[in-house]
């Protein structure tokens, strides 16, 4: 008597949305870079969860993330965007400690 195995559905179509969803998610979250791009301020703003004009005040205090003037657009790399997050979290820090004291 012949024993039937069990058929698995092919389930790579779901995998790869769920990969897909999991990227967005991770860059959503600012864990992994936008493939190397660099960003507009609109974008950075976006993906970092703050206004366009707090992204302004940030920068008339000298504490907004590095820009680059190509053809007449402001943008911000990968990197600038990384130095920036440091360096907020190193003021935090350091405000935190002061508290402290």
């Amino acid at each position: 008597m012949p024993t039937e195995l069990p058929t698995n559905p092919d389930l790579s179509s779901e995998v790869a949305a769920l990969k897909r969803q999991v990227t967005w998610l991770l860059r959503l979250l600012g864990q992994v870079d936008a493939n190397g791009q660099a960003l507009s301020i609109s974008q950075f703003c976006a993906r970092n969860n703050i206004s366009r004009s707090f992204f302004y005040k940030l920068k008339k205090r000298r504490k907004a993330p590095r820009t680059m003037d190509v053809d007449g657009r402001q943008i911000i790399s990968p990197e600038a965007e990384r130095d920036w997050r440091l360096e907020r979290e190193r003021a935090a820090d350091e405000a935190t400690n002061q508290r402290e004291i």
